[in-house]
């Protein structure tokens, strides 16, 4: 068995946390490796502190091999078809009640214990996996290349992928300017712009521009990113070191390229990996601010003038997971909801989500759908039978 950690959480609770990888119904140690791997990517760092909290076990291509074939066993055995649906929904209902009963512990844990998996390890092993049947994979688009590459070279498994993605917001005159001013602050700063349908560009018309900019200023300067434990806070640090990096990066990209940050901008002093929520005016559709996903809290910001130029600013993106549109036009959100190149369009609204509403990109940012009817399409295999009750075929033709 691997060994577990006892974690203290900033509530003051007192937490066993496994470290081992989950195979077969137990928490074991890698097969290559009696110990936990003392590697960088394979410790959890509290994000809001710095400090290491603890070091996991990550898994090797062999381990894949020995969960692959657990898994496979289970359902040729005591799960898939030799388990009646009934069955297999009282089980999982009971997980779920179990999740419910200890929410707050996991969510303490989900907040503290931040541990990046080695995607090149495992990952890839499960992708050109023989035996894995189907993939879904959430991440970078680089990444979802190499995952459909894999699957296509290995046993032509059934690939979904939920991508990166540069997601618009549209604002016209019409709009409600404090309530769309609202959206687009919670389109950038909820989960510290770590969202895959982020609302990272905000287009407004000429009009209303001036005004509206110094509405969004103020919504978003109201926001507190802190210690996620502190009830004041609204939004945390970035996950890692390294995203922290990538983010700053691009900051100071968009500063070099001639994007002016009305807000945000300056790195905090201390420790924590924060990022405060940065907007950048006079921007232009070549900057890597504007064109690539950055996965923190930064905006930018831009202007139009017509119906037409809006959906084509909006649309001039790789990327097509997410796109909002403020407006008291009916017509008009029609007319814009139906131009607009993306999964899933917001109107007067953004980033809400119903478990009975599919979910899912266009172009870059993905292919097959998550939530509703249509995700299970993604995890079904559709067999025709053809039963003969009595013609007789007559030979020769």
């Amino acid at each position: 068995m691997a060994q577990p950690v006892t974690v203290k959480t900033p509530s003051g609770k007192t937490i066993s946390v496994p470290t081992g990888l989950f195979i077969n119904n137990e928490f074991v140690p890698s097969s290559d490796s009696p110990e936990r791997i003392e590697h960088p990517l394979d410790r959890a760092v509290n994000p809001a502190t710095e400090e290491v909290i603890c070091s996991v076990v990550a898994a090797s291509s062999k381990d894949i091999d020995l969960a692959v074939a657990a898994a496979r066993h289970a359902f040729e055995t005591t799960w898939g078809k030799n388990v009646t649906g009934v069955e297999r929904s009282r089980l999982i209902n009971k997980f779920a009640d179990l999740i419910e009963r200890d929410a707050q512990i996991l969510a303490e844990l989900e907040a503290l214990n931040n541990v990046p998996s080695l995607g090149s390890v495992g990952g890839a092993a499960l992708a050109a996996h023989p035996d894995v049947d189907k993939v879904a994979f959430t991440g970078s688009t680089i990444t979802g290349h190499k995952v459909m590459e894999a699957a296509a070279k290995s046993n032509l498994k059934k690939v979904s992928l939920e991508l990166g993605g540069k997601s618009p917001h549209l604002v016209f005159s019409s709009a409600d300017l404090d309530q769309a001013a609202n959206w687009a602050a919670l389109g950038i700063c909820y989960n510290s712009g770590q969202d895959c349908t982020a609302g990272s560009r905000v287009y407004v018309q000429d009009d209303i521009y001036d005004k509206f900019i110094d509405i969004l200023v103020s919504k978003v300067k109201a926001q507190i990113f802190g210690d996620g434990f502190d009830e004041k806070s609204g939004g945390g640090p970035v996950v890692s070191k390294g995203q922290y990096d990538r983010v700053w990066n691009y900051i100071e990209s968009g500063k070099q390229e001639g994007a002016k940050a009305i807000v945000g901008g300056v790195k905090r002093t201390g420790k924590g990996f924060f990022v405060d929520p940065t907007i950048f005016t006079e921007i232009r559709p070549d900057m890597k601010i504007v064109k690539e996903e950055i996965f923190g809290p930064v905006l930018s910001v831009g202007r139009f003038k017509t119906e037409e130029e809006a959906i084509a600013l909006a649309n001039d993106t790789t990327y097509g997971l997410g796109a909002g549109l403020h407006s008291n036009d009916a017509n008009q959100c029609m007319r814009v909801s139906s131009a607009l190149e993306a999964g899933t369009v917001w109107v007067n609204q953004y980033n809400i989500l119903n478990n009975n509403v599919p979910f899912g990109g266009k172009k870059q940012s993905g292919i097959g759908r998550e939530l509703g009817s249509y995700a299970l399409e993604e995890y079904t295999s559709v067999k025709a039978i053809h039963w003969n009750f009595g013609e007789k075929i007559e030979w020769p033709l």
